[in-house]
Formats: structure tokens, C-alpha cells, sequence
């Protein structure tokens, strides 16, 4: 991806004078589960931004993982924006006082709207005369091994498809029930120790197993395994979802995602 990036974007910076540098030495040791054309958008916006802006100098895209993060940060050697400013020009059509001219002053806010929407965040710091750097922080990727799981209850109609989803679980968690109806998984999801992952697969009905005032306890995380043809998605989702999943993309790298995205749902609509 940052390759296409940068074959896009060099003939841009070779017009301006400016030099264009991808420091993504980490980024053949990272995993990112997201959407690549939004990505691309964001940083083709963060980097003609700064080529924008900078009249000699450098516009340098740096990958860095963090605990929490990976990060994309574009560093420019340009103009700078005034400490009052720098806010300000992620509000719509916004553009600096005396700044270049041009543009629509929706760059950074269509940005921003992208990198939330990735469930990440966009944030900028800048100095007058020594440029900016724009840095886009993306939630890190976790491994099903590493999200702690400890009770898992895998849901499905067919004794295969319970099979197919421990199969992708493999041993990542501690404990591991099975439902093939709806009621048992209101049975088992009432239980002392109820589970804190349910993956619901096909023949089982979200509706009748999750909804409901008696669905699963707040802090239960709620993943639908969708047919690839049922147009289901995490904006489509069914009350007590919490994230969807195609049954096309069903394997660990995947799951693991929908996991996290499911986790982070339901710890923000926990009280």
C-alpha cells in the first residue's frame, strides 16, 4: 500500500521540489486489519497537504507501532500553523489566515471523519517556520491468543459450523460452550458464569438468542458470523450485536478483529 503511495505521490513532490520520503522500515512486521482505500485516502490527503505547504525541504510518512497503536505520522520542514490555529483547521472549510490559497478546507476534516470511522484518531502538531506533522493513530492489531479470552460460547445450528468456529478459536480460550438454539444460549448466557464472547454462526436467530431485555449481560461482547449473502454489516447490525463478521472472512486474523471491534462497542456502551 505505501508503495502505490508513494509511485502516486512522487510525481507530485518532484514537481513542488520537495523530497518525499516512506521511512516504513516496521511495516513488513505489522498487522493491520482495516479498510485500505480509506487508509490510502487519509494519507494521500496528509501527504499533498504537506507537499502543499512546503516550499524546500522534506515530506517524510513514517510507520511506528506503539502498544496501542500504529501510527502513520507525515512530518513536513513547511510554513507551520499558529499555536490558535491548530485546531481550528480540522472545522469544515476552514483554512488558515494568509495561508497558501486553494483548496476546499475540507482536507483534514474529511480526514479526521475517515480515521474515526477506522476507529482510530487524527492529531497534529506544528510549529511556525519548522513545519507540521500530522499523525494518524489506528488501533494495534491483537492476535486471538492475545485478547485473554477466557469464556467463549460458539453458537450454531449445525454440529459443523460449532466445529468450524472452535476450530478457528483454536486454544486461545480458557473455556469454551457450545448452543445450537436460542434458547441455550439464553440458558447459558443467564448462568452464574456467563460467557463473555458470544460467536453466533448460521441457523440461530440474533433476535431470539441476544434481544431482547433478557438477552446477555451488559458486559457480554455479541459477534455475528454473517452469510456473505445476508448483506449484514456493522452499520446493519441487529440490536445486541456488537460487530459482524462474513462467514467468507472467517478465520483468525479476522475474528480476532471483530472481536476487538466487539469489545470496544460494548465497553463503550457499558456503563
Amino acid at each position: 500500500m505505501l508503495r502505490q503511495l508513494a509511485d502516486l505521490m512522487t510525481p507530485m513532490a518532484e514537481q513542488s521540489g520537495v523530497r518525499l520520503r516512506f521511512d516504513a522500515a516496521e511495516a513488513g512486521a505489522l498487522i493491520l486489519v482495516t479498510d485500505e482505500v480509506m487508509l490510502t485516502r487519509i494519507l494521500r490527503n496528509l501527504v499533498a497537504n504537506g507537499l502543499k505547504f512546503t516550499d524546500e525541504g522534506e515530506v517524510r510518512l513514517t510507520t511506528r507501532r506503539t502498544p496501542d497503536h500504529l501510527e502513520f505520522a507525515v512530518a513536513d520542514t513547511g510554513v507551520g500553523i499558529p499555536p490558535g490555529e491548530q485546531e481550528r483547521v480540522f472545522e469544515e472549510f476552514y483554512q488558515v489566515p494568509g495561508g497558501r490559497p486553494g483548496g476546499t478546507g475540507l482536507g483534514l476534516t474529511y480526514s479526521r471523519r475517515l480515521a474515526h470511522a477506522l476507529g482510530g484518531d487524527l492529531s497534529l502538531e506544528s510549529e511556525v517556520g519548522a513545519g507540521t506533522t500530522v499523525t494518524l493513530r489506528l488501533p494495534a492489531y491483537r492476535s486471538l491468543a492475545e485478547l485473554g479470552l477466557t469464556h467463549v460460547l460458539v453458537a450454531d445450528a449445525h454440529d459443523a459450523g460449532r466445529g468450524v468456529l472452535r476450530d478457528v478459536l483454536g486454544d486461545v480460550a480458557e473455556r469454551v460452550s457450545e448452543a445450537g438454539d436460542p434458547q441455550t444460549v439464553r440458558d447459558l448466557a443467564a448462568a452464574a458464569d456467563p460467557p463473555e464472547l458470544i460467536l453466533l454462526g448460521s441457523g440461530v436467530s440474533p433476535a431470539d438468542a441476544v434481544g431482547g431485555p433478557d438477552g446477555p449481560p451488559p458486559g457480554t461482547a455479541v459477534v455475528l458470523i454473517a452469510p456473505s449473502d445476508a448483506a449484514v454489516s456493522d452499520e446493519t447490525r441487529p440490536e445486541r450485536v456488537d460487530a459482524v463478521l462474513d462467514q467468507a472472512q472467517l478465520a483468525p486474523v479476522m475474528l480476532a478483529d471483530a472481536v476487538a471491534r466487539a469489545r470496544a462497542r460494548r465497553t463503550a456502551r457499558t456503563p
